[in-house]
């Protein structure tokens, strides 16, 4: 769940997506209302990973919405080496990465 919202709002950045790909980690999400001292707030009413993905959507839009144009695609390469290389361990620990770049 973490993973494909990450990749989501990554693909959102690098303008290869519409904020409309999140609508996926929202559906089924519901939410109540609860007083916080004088403030009235929405509070999502999920659990577990879903409730970290929809944190995250819900944090992206907020910094898009308060602070536009200031969320943009790292220009660092090695950023980007460094999260594919990241990506491949996880999947070489998980036994899913097979064929010659397979670890031994």
């Amino acid at each position: 769940m973490l993973r494909s919202v990450r990749d989501d709002l990554h693909r959102i950045i690098r303008g290869e997506a519409d904020a409309s790909a999140l609508q996926r980690h929202l559906d089924g999400a519901s939410g109540r209302p609860v007083i916080d001292g004088d403030v009235v707030m929405w509070r999502p009413d999920v659990a577990g990973t879903a409730a970290m993905g929809l944190t995250l959507v819900l944090a992206w839009t907020d910094l898009v919405t308060r602070f536009p144009g200031r969320v943009r695609r790292c220009a660092s390469t090695d950023h980007i080496n460094r999260l594919k290389a990241r990506r491949h361990s996880v999947r070489a620990s998980e036994g899913k990465v097979t064929g010659a770049h397979s670890p031994t």
